[in-house]
């Protein structure tokens, strides 16, 4: 008997109070299948869906990348267009700039002045 209230002085001092209880574990909720068949066919349907969703924003993907460089090719081409059209005004104020122009009363007695200076 004295060293079972020994045991329990020594132990007193060092347990945990008596009024905190243990909780038992706590299980993961879910459903219980009844068979593993079962079990499999509904995670067939879910992987299923699943994969339908990956391929429809695959499918977005690739339509908006084919939309944007449909895009950019309606850019470009406007582009070249403008720049096509600047060329052929250029090559129109060209040619007219090499057509004789006439000569006015006064830019012939500067010529003449000119030339009879130099004499």
């Amino acid at each position: 008997m004295s060293d079972k209230s020994e045991q329990t002085k020594l132990e007193a001092p060092f347990s945990e109070p008596k009024c905190v209880k243990e909780k038992p574990m706590k299980r993961k909720k879910g459903k219980v299948f009844s068979t593993p068949e079962s079990m499999l066919a509904i995670i067939d349907q879910v992987v299923g869906k699943q994969e339908t969703q990956v391929k429809q924003k695959l499918n977005r993907q690739v339509s908006r990348e084919n939309f944007l460089i449909a895009k950019k090719q309606k850019i470009e081409e406007k582009k070249s267009r403008k720049v096509n059209k600047l060329e052929e005004v250029k090559k129109k104020l060209k040619k007219e700039t090499k057509a004789p122009t006439k000569v006015s009363k006064f830019d012939k007695k500067k010529k003449a002045d000119r030339s009879t200076s130099q004499s």
